[in-house]
């Protein structure tokens, strides 16, 4: 699954970095830190004085048949405050983003100095994010750093995130300047993701290309949340016995099952008649991408379709699968990681094996599960000499 970038924060990340970096990394989730979660928006939407011009504003919505979904209220130390709200039509059933900010930067605000865009926006985009929203939004809580001083600064950005949810009700939660690769992190770049589309600087297609591409990373939070965990737990019991490094396999190997998952969902096929994936991976790209976030859009699809690749393969068994994998990694230059997966029967057991071959092309491992997120034995085994494998 390749991912679109756009020009304000690089989405890429949320393949590489949201399972590799927030989920592999033990200690952060054990420590769970002050900005890898919401606290709670004590005075959301009035932040500071004459912020409810922006926050408040009196949106061209119906008032017995529309409502806010959720909002996105950012409010930078050095530039206008802006709010975004997804608007749901609850008789037609259909959404539409408000993007409210000054009209004049320089002049106060004021009711005559702002300027609200409108833009209609997919059922199936509102739903994802809502659902995002709402798992952030549950985790909701105090918290203090170390020295027991506030998450907060003098230079920075502080947002607010609001949802109606049928389920929990109103939830309120913000967050100021969080870090790299938390998981506030990126439900910023998914609201400023709203923003960019709303504003007109990255369409619709790409957006929808965005959300969809990584709903089976989006997964690994907000529908399997131990999952990983638990197979990061049986690669690490096996670790004594095994003679290679498997850390930096974990997440590509949960990747390509949930991949063969998402792909037997949206062909309505029997994971087993998926047949084989093919995932070519240059970290290196991935890398480029979230280190410049400000890339023209071309320079972005770019670098992008270098970052990851997956490619359905032709076979039978293994063997054949490897041989096809071998013909598409021959136009693939120097690729990082490369992973080979496949499901297939297992006897009087009803739900597949997936079976993952993973390679950095210095060391190897082969797996057999029953799948991300299904319990079941796991079994690891390390692949002497994996250069013979795929030939790269």
């Amino acid at each position: 699954m390749i991912v679109k970038g756009f020009d304000t924060l690089s989405l890429m990340k949320i393949i590489t970095l949201l399972i590799a970096t927030i989920l592999i990394n033990t200690s952060s989730i054990a420590a769970l830190g002050p900005l890898n979660h919401l606290i709670p928006a004590d005075s959301f939407g009035n932040y500071f004085f004459n912020a409810k011009y922006i926050t408040e504003v009196d949106l061209n919505i119906g008032k017995d048949d529309e409502g806010y979904l959720l909002q996105f209220n950012k409010y930078p130390s050095f530039d206008s405050i802006s709010s975004t709200v997804i608007i749901q039509n609850y008789k037609t059933d259909k959404y539409r983003i408000a993007y409210t900010t000054k009209k004049w930067k320089k002049r106060k605000y004021s009711k005559r100095n702002i300027k609200t865009i409108y833009k209609n926006i997919p059922n199936e985009t509102a739903s994802l994010i809502s659902k995002i929203y709402q798992y952030m939004l549950i985790q909701t809580h105090y918290s203090y750093v170390a020295n027991d001083n506030k998450v907060w600064g003098l230079d920075g950005t502080t947002y607010e995130f609001f949802i109606n949810s049928a389920k929990h009700g109103r939830m309120y939660g913000e967050t100021w300047s969080p870090d790299k690769n938390t998981e506030t992190y990126y439900l910023v770049a998914i609201s400023e993701a709203l923003n960019q589309f709303v504003r007109g600087k990255l369409q619709e297609q790409n957006l929808n290309k965005f959300l969809k591409n990584n709903l089976i990373n989006l997964k690994v939070e907000f529908e399997k949340n131990n999952s990983f965990k638990k197979l990061l737990s049986d690669f690490k019991s096996q670790e004594p016995i095994l003679e290679c490094n498997t850390d930096e396999f974990v997440p590509l190997v949960a990747h390509a099952s949930i991949a063969i998952q998402e792909l037997a969902q949206e062909k309505n096929i029997k994971e087993t008649e998926v047949g084989a994936i093919l995932m070519v991976w240059r970290m290196e790209a991935c890398e480029l991408l979230d280190e410049n976030a400000h890339l023209y859009p071309e320079t972005v699809d770019a670098i992008d379709k270098e970052c990851s690749k997956l490619i359905r393969l032709n076979g039978r068994n293994e063997k054949e699968y490897i041989e096809d994998a071998r013909k598409h990694l021959s136009w693939h230059k120097d690729p990082s990681h490369v992973v080979l997966a496949w499901a297939q029967k297992v006897k009087n057991v009803k739900s597949p094996a997936h079976n993952v071959i993973a390679t950095d092309g210095v060391e190897a491992i082969s797996v057999k599960y029953p799948g991300y997120g299904y319990d079941g034995e796991t079994k690891v085994e390390c692949i002497k000499q994996p250069n013979r494998i795929f030939y790269f």
